[in-house]
């Protein structure tokens, strides 16, 4: 599953159960990548080209056009995460949880196969090339997301939400 898909599911779960870690992961995860992902989008529908790519599939004709709308979720998404952050609080371990389910994704891509190119795992979304052998081009992907992207939001969130209140420990 791609990571945008995964934050989509998990992001309705840690609504729907009130869990501020798994929330708070999420919004370090999606919402930089969605606004690339949205750039590139407009940037098709303006100019006729895409800035970036990775979103070639949403003029895939191949793909029923119902299909290809779910993908605005890349859109909805965030703007959930950060009204839900309003109201809970920001967990600043939401960094370290994302990491580890970056880490994770990344893997599993690596072994659905090449064809899908699922979180990037044979090849990078910008120069769309692999990066030295298995091991090595995974760890890139992962250092990416986990030492840039994830940083970036994580540093914004901390400072535009509080912490959640803390819950007094029973016992």
């Amino acid at each position: 599953m791609f990571l945008c898909n995964l934050s989509a599911v998990l992001t309705a779960w840690a609504l729907w159960r009130s869990h501020v870690l798994l929330l708070s992961s999420q919004a370090v995860g999606l919402p930089l990548i969605s606004a690339v992902w949205t750039v590139d989008v407009l940037s098709r529908l303006l100019t006729g080209h895409h800035l970036i790519g990775g979103t070639q599939y949403m003029w895939d004709a191949r793909l029923p056009l119902f299909t290809r709308l779910l993908s605005l979720y890349h859109v909805a998404i965030p703007l959930a995460q950060v009204a839900a952050l309003r109201r809970t609080g920001y967990d600043r371990r939401g960094y370290a949880l994302q990491c580890a389910i970056a880490l994770l994704a990344v893997i599993a891509g690596r072994l659905c196969g090449p064809q899908g190119n699922i979180n990037y795992a044979f090849t990078d979304p910008i120069l769309h090339r692999a990066w030295g052998g298995p091991i090595t081009h995974v760890a890139l992907m992962v250092a990416g997301l986990t030492l840039v992207v994830y940083p970036l939001m994580h540093g914004a969130l901390a400072r535009a939400f509080p912490p959640p209140p803390r819950v007094p420990s029973a016992g």
